[in-house]
């Protein structure tokens, strides 16, 4: 299964999430996701993904859907990618 399909089977993704997901990951050059599943923040979520290599990631999403932050290995982990503000 594709990367943006696993991301697509989560509910009330946005496509415009999902994009900015999968370009985020495309820059870390993430291997192929195997999975993805959520978790509802205060003010946006969190996407928890696993690639092929048994990797996880979590993903920070503001309340508009853009990745603000993604960690490595736990929610907590270390900070592998921010997007810089224009």
């Amino acid at each position: 299964m594709e990367s943006k399909e696993v991301l697509t089977k989560i509910d009330n993704l946005s496509a415009e999430s999902v994009s900015s997901i999968l370009d985020a990951l495309n820059i870390l050059k993430v291997a192929e996701l195997l999975e993805a599943q959520v978790f509802s923040g205060r003010a946006g979520k969190t996407i928890e993904v696993k690639d092929i290599t048994e990797h996880k990631y979590y993903i920070g999403l503001s309340e508009y859907g853009f990745v603000e932050i993604i960690r490595c290995d736990s929610p907590t982990g270390k900070i592998v990618y921010m997007p810089m503000d224009d």
